[in-house]
């Protein structure tokens, strides 16, 4: 006849049945989502995705607080593409349509959802933040050019006239000669030589033979 102990029969029902519990309890899910489910954090819709699972949720109006089971998973997104950060560093999808976090079991996550667009493309950052727009800046220099003017004086020449005054010589004949003014208006050396031109002419021309 086999004798059982009492008190090993005790410790091997209590190690059975903590087995069992533990068991159930890693595998137990007391929320499962058949539908979208909407949660407002800060004013913002942000949704929970059918199929997620959570032993425990907690919405606050900063964040959302999730336990989730072995062997399951939990989608939180948004379609106002706002980044999901949370404090597991894991990492977020980002489209032209919504941003995403999935976070798989077992796993104790916070997130903190920022009112701020994450970068479409983006897939991993630091605290789960998806990627970030730099706007560079460069400042454009406009140069007008200078037009200078160079005025130069005019020098205008006004033609002088001089006027010569030639004066008008009168002449007169006298016999065969010709003399240039009345022989009362000569000097003395002007008639003695206007006479000796007189006579030399008559005696060239034979009127005088003889002085």
């Amino acid at each position: 006849m086999i004798k059982i102990n009492i008190k090993t029969a005790v410790v091997f029902v209590f190690v059975f049945v903590a087995a069992i519990v533990s068991a159930q309890s890693a595998y137990a899910q007391n929320l499962l989502f058949s539908n979208d489910n909407n949660v407002s954090i800060g004013g913002n819709t942000y949704i929970i995705a059918s199929g997620s699972a959570a032993t425990s949720l907690a919405v606050s109006d900063t964040s959302i607080t999730v336990t989730v089971p072995d062997q399951y998973t939990f989608t939180v997104f948004s379609t106002d593409r706002y980044l999901l950060n949370n404090d597991s560093n894991i990492a977020q999808q980002c489209t032209t349509a919504l941003s995403k976090v999935v976070i798989a079991g077992p796993a104790s996550v916070v997130i903190t959802p920022s009112a701020t667009a994450c970068m479409a493309g983006g897939g991993s950052g630091s605290s789960g933040s998806v990627g970030t727009t730099t706007t560079t800046t460069t400042p454009t220099t406009t140069t007008t050019p200078t037009t200078t003017t160079t005025t130069t004086p005019t020098t205008t020449t006004t033609p002088t006239t001089t006027t010569t005054t030639t004066p008008t010589t009168t002449t007169q004949q006298l016999g065969p000669i010709t003399i240039s003014k009345p022989l009362n208006q000569m000097t003395r050396d002007e008639l003695v030589s206007t006479l000796l031109k007189l006579i030399l002419t008559l005696v060239l021309q034979g009127k005088i033979s003889h002085l």
